[in-house]
């Protein structure tokens, strides 16, 4: 009976093992969260309260993928450089909009993603300006 207890254990080890490297090859569809900055504001206009402050991100990518993403990798803002948008009279402020759809390379290249970008959430990211006293 005692001879059987080392062949069993090494078994369920190697089906264990086995077991997740099944797992780890599967695709997965997850969401992540990143923090959203604004920099390089036109010149003659600044940032007013209530902008969007994250970005949800939906992923498709491999089980190894998906571990390092949630739980080895730092969540690092993306930055949304805005020098090259025209913000637009509304009222009496301004505003930029820029679809999400436009950001996507972007948003995987700054993110380091390790899979592929699906969606992203808002779809449509409103920056709403006020022109600088002169």
């Amino acid at each position: 009976m005692r001879s059987r207890l080392p062949v069993f254990l090494a078994c369920l080890g190697v089906s264990a093992f086995l077991w997740i490297l099944v797992q780890i090859a599967e695709d997965y569809y997850y969401s992540v969260e990143y923090p959203l900055v604004y920099s390089e504001v036109p010149a003659r206009y600044q940032l007013v309260q209530g902008n969007d402050s994250l970005l949800l991100l939906k992923v498709k990518a491999e089980g190894f993928n998906w571990f390092s993403e949630q739980f080895l990798k730092p969540s690092n803002p993306f930055e949304l450089r805005l020098r090259h948008y025209k913000p637009v009279r509304s009222g009496d402020a301004y505003r930029i909009i820029i679809p999400s759809s436009n950001l996507s390379g972007e948003i995987a290249s700054q993110c380091k993603l390790s899979g592929k970008l699906i969606s992203v959430f808002p779809d449509t990211i409103y920056v709403n300006l006020k022109r600088k006293n002169n």
